[in-house]
């Protein structure tokens, strides 16, 4: 019986072993505090920054595959904030994949939630990819821009992807809902869960150029606006739910082997209403990482367009920053903004602390700020790293952009990365 559990054993660690080889994980942490010291409060605030859209965040990534390379899953667990409700809605989460069990609530905790959660099948030598669950994959359908960086989004459904030829991959999705919220499906005006579309088409020509496009319809649920949430800050139906939406992005790459960035991207908001409450964002990017050797120069500009009665100006965001490799560990870098007609889109409890002015447009000339952002990052690899640095934020027009009054406000912060 001892040789029986002991030969038993061997096949279960050997069995093991084959079996972890095709497993994949990988994951980060994102985490940092700002004091920041605003006009109008005589005590500093103590607050979360981060080098990410998202909050104070851990990700853990597990991805697997059988030995052909034709069916997998692929997993991505979050916790993030500091909320008051616990596990959040990972329970919720779990439930509508299928999985009925209850997980305790701590108050204070993190949430934990499965941003994606999505298994998928190759036919025919990888020309089709069907993927199903809950999608969040970019699968090289994000625009080009340094700026915006954005594609029309995924959601808990069916995706379809088709490689007719090489460099083209087409993207055929219908999704019950955004992944922001798990209700039930419907198709009434309104309901959560309104059925949503989505379409995209990619092409590059290698060393040349590449494009990608895309649309997707409407979902009128209010909730957030499922990639372009924070776009547009005052009362335009932009802000009830996802808006239906086309973009076009282009990047030429004849001369990405001198070290030269450029790309430029548009986006039509509100397609159904847009002679009447439509939305029209532009970006465009340039960079160049080659004139000095350690130095990488960005340059962008962000220009906004709004078809509504009431926003009467434009949006205006005027970019630029240098950063410079003093070693393979110290990089220090300055960041310099300019907008008009927009406020800051993140909070002074979850800021992200680089791309806040991409959002916010009020189209509102009395909302207009500067921002200087001076940082230095110790580095132990391109993506693990800690980083201190300073913002000043200071309005130029009439209204306050960011904390609680008018004027100059400045915040001093500490963050840190770690990814594997």
């Amino acid at each position: 019986m001892k040789k029986v559990l002991i030969g038993l054993l061997v096949l279960a660690v050997a069995g093991g072993g084959v079996f972890a080889q095709e497993w994949q994980f990988n994951g980060e942490i994102r985490t940092g505090l700002g004091m920041f010291f605003l006009e109008d409060d005589d005590d500093p605030r103590l607050g979360i920054v981060t080098d990410d859209p998202g909050a104070n965040r851990a990700d853990l990534r597990a991805r697997v595959q059988n030995a052909d390379g034709t069916a997998g899953i692929d997993i991505l667990f979050r916790a993030e904030g500091g909320a008051i409700d616990g596990f959040g809605d990972l329970d919720e989460d779990l439930y509508y994949i299928g999985i009925d069990i209850d997980l305790p609530s701590f108050p204070g905790n993190p949430v934990v939630t499965l941003p994606h959660a999505f298994g998928w099948l190759n036919f025919m030598d990888n020309m089709l990819t069907l993927q199903g669950g809950r999608i969040d994959d970019a699968a090289g359908f994000n625009s080009f821009d340094r700026m915006a960086g954005a594609r029309m989004g995924e959601g808990t459904g069916l995706r379809l992807l088709v490689r007719p030829m090489d460099g083209l991959v087409l993207n055929f999705g219908v999704y019950a809902d955004p992944n922001h919220n798990f209700m039930w499906f419907g198709y009434e005006e309104g309901s959560r869960g309104q059925a949503r579309t989505v379409f995209a088409v990619r092409y590059e020509e290698p060393d040349l150029f590449r494009v990608v496009a895309g649309a997707r319809t409407a979902n009128e649920a209010p909730g957030p606006a499922g990639g372009f949430h924070g776009w547009v800050a005052g009362g335009s139906s932009v802000r009830d739910g996802d808006p239906s939406a086309a973009y076009l992005s282009f990047e030429y790459l004849g001369l990405s082997g001198d070290g030269i960035h450029i790309a430029a991207s548009a986006f039509f908001l509100n397609l159904e209403e847009f002679g009447d409450d439509g939305y029209l964002f532009f970006y465009g990017s340039f960079g160049h990482n080659a004139l000095v050797d350690g130095m990488d120069l960005t340059a962008g500009v962000g220009f906004g367009l709004s078809q509504n009665d009431a926003d009467d100006d434009f949006y205006l965001w005027i970019w630029g920053s240098v950063s410079y490799q003093l070693s393979d560990s110290i990089v220090p870098r300055l960041d310099l903004h300019y907008v008009m007609g927009g406020r800051s889109d993140r909070s002074l409890g979850s800021m992200h602390h680089r791309n806040v002015a991409r959002g916010g447009a009020t189209f509102d000339s009395d909302d207009s700020f500067v921002r200087i952002q001076p940082s230095v990052q110790f580095r132990v690899q391109a993506n693990t790293f800690f980083e201190l640095g300073c913002i000043f934020h200071i309005d130029i027009g009439d209204n306050a952009t960011w904390g609680n009054g008018n004027g100059t406000n400045i915040a001093a912060y500490a963050l840190m990365r770690v990814s594997f």
